[in-house]
């Protein structure tokens, strides 16, 4: 989903995009990580899998409604809300990891710059959304 944001915000940007590349590259690498040891044949069913909740959390942003800070500061508040209780965690070190701390160095997800009542709902549509999918529900 992060992937999907950053590689809009480089198209939208152009030629200026160019250091979030690396970022979204650590974000496909995040998105691999996961299958990677799995040998068996449910590596593409749970690629599909995460390519259908990807879509899913994007119809919940709203795209085209939203501008990207605004996008991009609800998927930051889903990220927090499923760390600080627990039901994802991050490993530091990881592709996520260094992404994430590439992004907030970067100024990604300051507060002042976007409509953050339409992010927080955002990330509530999105977790509302992704739990009918069967994920994250608590």
């Amino acid at each position: 989903m992060l992937q999907a944001l950053m590689a809009g915000i480089i198209e939208g940007m152009g030629p200026d995009g160019a250091p979030l590349i690396p970022i979204t590259e650590l974000l496909g690498q995040a998105l691999r990580e996961p299958l990677s040891e799995i040998n068996d044949g449910r590596h593409g069913k749970l690629a599909r899998r995460a390519a259908r909740a990807c879509t899913v959390a994007m119809k919940a942003l709203r795209c085209g409604e939203n501008n990207i800070a605004a996008q991009w500061l609800a998927v930051a508040r889903l990220i927090v809300m499923l760390t600080e209780d627990g039901t994802i965690s991050v490993a530091e070190g990881s592709a996520f990891d260094q992404a994430w701390t590439g992004m907030l160095n970067m100024g990604f997800g300051q507060e002042g710059v976007c409509d953050e009542d339409a992010a927080d709902e955002m990330a509530k549509d999105m977790r509302r959304s992704l739990a009918l999918e069967g994920y994250f529900i608590s």
